[in-house]
């Protein structure tokens, strides 16, 4: 089964070599271990509150790469937001957009975001909410940027009690709790390494709110892939984590 990925970076990352400097390496790389299709977002645009510049280069770098799809990062925080939507609209034909609260510094329950999460249903984008880049206790230590944090997370589903949008990087604890609390977040697994990870989920979770995700090349791609291969699970569950949810949920 070729997989769709729903967590996947392009660029330099400062704090680590990433090894994978062009488009053409990274659908390669991602074939590799029969990753398909991939939703990418270009690192340039997270230390930079202006996020539009990395964007613009991502656009550009996939433009000849038909299954590698972009998705801009927005800063709702900046007063020009709404304008360089309407252009990533117009001429690439977008399906998503990622935001990053804890690098841009704004708050997810807020009157900021209600205004983007209405621009997202009216144009029926889909919002994808960054949680988590490394792992907190492996940060470099001249930058300690936290997670999202569960309650702002709760507070901003419950705004938005019908709007389905996915969360990438969770810890495995997090997505538990977080099913307790919320109908209406979607998850990858990228951070939330366990034994029997998807069996256990798959018990606080419908199948249809997980999707398969890398973060790569971050993290090692192989390692989620296997998570996902060898779970205990029915094919017809790996296959939607794989591929069917995100068909679903992105329109692909």
């Amino acid at each position: 089964m070729k997989l769709i990925d729903t967590n996947v970076s392009f660029g330099e990352w400062p704090f680590g070599t990433v090894g994978i400097t062009s488009a053409k390496r990274l659908r390669n790389h991602l074939d590799s271990c029969s990753i398909k299709t991939a939703l990418v977002s270009h690192l340039a645009t997270i230390l930079n509150p202006e996020p539009d510049h990395g964007n613009q280069r991502l656009f550009r770098a996939l433009k000849n790469e038909k299954e590698l799809i972009p998705v801009p990062v927005i800063n709702p925080a900046l007063a020009d937001w709404r304008e360089r939507l309407d252009q990533y609209r117009d001429r690439y034909a977008i399906k998503a957009i990622k935001v990053f609260p804890n690098f841009h510094r704004f708050h997810l329950p807020s009157p900021t975001m209600d205004r983007l999460v209405e621009y997202t249903r009216e144009h029926r984008i889909r919002l994808m909410i960054n949680i988590r880049m490394v792992d907190e206790r492996h940060q470099y230590f001249g930058l300690k940027i936290d997670g999202v944090t569960l309650k702002s997370l709760a507070d901003f589903s419950a705004r938005h009690g019908d709007l389905k949008f996915l969360c990438l990087g969770l810890y495995r604890p997090e997505i538990l709790e977080l099913a307790d609390q919320c109908g209406n977040f979607l998850t990858d697994f990228s951070f939330a390494d366990w034994q029997f990870l998807l069996e256990e989920l798959l018990g606080k979770l419908p199948v249809e709110r997980i999707l398969f995700g890398s973060h790569s090349p971050i993290m090692v791609t192989r390692s989620n892939v296997d998570q996902l291969r060898c779970a205990n699970i029915p094919q017809s569950r790996i296959r939607k984590i794989g591929r069917d949810n995100a068909k679903k949920f992105f329109g692909l």
